[in-house]
């Protein structure tokens, strides 16, 4: 593991942890005290540790440490094989210091949620949703992976769609 601490254009200080690769647990937070956010940069979980809540309790440790440590929010990228679901899952929202609006974000993934679409109620859905933002009603990231979801059922089409995707978010802590 190692720590980088710099100076951002601001002068606000920033700090960078990085764990070791070769780890059964592989992360990069990046700390920016002044404007009170850590970005979860990158989580790599190995295979035998997935699927066994073990990245939630890990979150939950980490997020009542930052809370305690004065931050306000926690950012992700969520682009890597199960990010994208797994972080909307987790309750996070739109990013809105990214540079697309939360409603360009979704028109973006809408191209995932019609090629996940296997039949016509999924098809229904997808132009449900079309509709939505038609009206300038933007999903959350939670409900986008919601999507289709009944209990019982291992997968639906928001899941599958959101596996793999590609957003920005922000939960506030």
């Amino acid at each position: 593991m190692y720590t980088e601490a710099y100076r951002d254009k601001a002068g606000g200080s920033i700090i960078r942890v990085v764990t070791s690769e070769s780890s059964d647990v592989s992360l990069t937070r990046v700390f920016d005290w002044t404007d009170g956010i850590v970005d979860h940069y990158y989580f790599k979980l190995a295979s035998d540790l997935q699927g066994q809540s073990t990245a939630t309790r890990l979150n939950k440790v980490m997020f009542e440490q930052y809370r305690r440590s004065g931050l306000t929010a926690v950012t992700v990228h969520a682009d890597i094989d199960i990010g994208g679901y797994t972080w909307a899952s987790a309750g996070f929202g739109w990013d809105t210091r990214y540079r697309l609006t939360p409603a360009q974000q979704v028109m973006d993934l809408l191209p995932r949620f019609e090629r996940a679409a296997r039949n016509d109620d999924e098809r229904m859905l997808v132009a449900t949703l079309q509709d939505r933002l038609a009206n300038g009603d933007v999903p959350t990231p939670g409900q986008l992976a919601d999507l289709g979801h009944t209990v019982g059922v291992s997968d639906w089409l928001g899941k599958r769609a959101m596996l793999g995707s590609d957003w920005h978010g922000r939960m506030d802590l």
